[in-house]
């Protein structure tokens, strides 16, 4: 699986667990509204560390679960 296409599965994950919109995604992790929604439809081109890391951070979850899917082939 492609990073895009794991971040934003991930991403989608998150919110549909915690039932959070895309605006309230935004504020829990600092990633503005636009740039969570071109996560979403992976439509980032690079996807700067600094993104994942409060994505992570805001949910308390280890970079090795958020990218599980990532090394899966």
């Amino acid at each position: 699986m492609n990073l895009n296409k794991c971040v934003a599965e991930e991403i989608k994950r998150i919110m549909k667990e915690r039932n959070l919109s895309v605006k309230k995604f935004a504020e829990l992790t600092g990633v503005s509204v636009s740039t969570t929604r071109r996560l979403m439809e992976e439509k980032v081109r690079v996807i700067r560390f600094t993104v994942v890391y409060k994505i992570v951070d805001a949910f308390n979850i280890s970079f090795d679960v958020f990218l599980k899917n990532f090394r899966k082939k």
